[in-house]
């Protein structure tokens, strides 16, 4: 019995010390802050249920926030902007974030950005939860 048991933590300290016990993921909600000027791959979503691909600007100082949960073995994280220095109502956000061939169409209804994880703490890092 203590021999299945010794086993049992066994497995378990080794699984966390290859996966991690969960804190490292992106839960939907967390908050990023660009912490040195970058470029993002971006998706626009439109109404007739098509997309567009772009690439969005963003300046230090802006922050992201995560729109899902991240999927075991992602990447990336999907995020969209929700300020930026010296902006911070939605319409202009995204007046800055889309490029203008986007904008002339109307604009999308929703859009996403990606960002790498083997971009934290390089270009972006992650904000303590308040």
């Amino acid at each position: 019995m203590l021999a299945r048991c010794m086993l049992a933590v066994a497995g378990v300290i080794v699984a966390v010390g290859l996966f991690g016990c969960g804190d490292a993921a992106f839960q939907k909600g967390d908050k990023l802050q660009v912490i040195q000027d970058m470029q993002a791959q971006g998706e626009s979503l439109w109404e007739d249920n098509t997309s567009e691909g772009f690439t969005a600007s963003l300046p230090k100082g802006t922050t992201l926030r995560v729109l899902y949960k991240q999927a075991a073995g992602n990447d990336f994280v999907e995020c969209d902007v929700v300020g930026m220095p010296g902006v911070n109502d939605a319409d202009s956000l995204t007046n800055i974030v889309l490029p203008p061939h986007l904008k002339n169409r109307g604009g999308p209804t929703s859009y996403s950005l990606v960002v790498k994880l083997s971009d934290l703490g390089i270009k972006v890092q992650r904000v303590a939860a308040k």
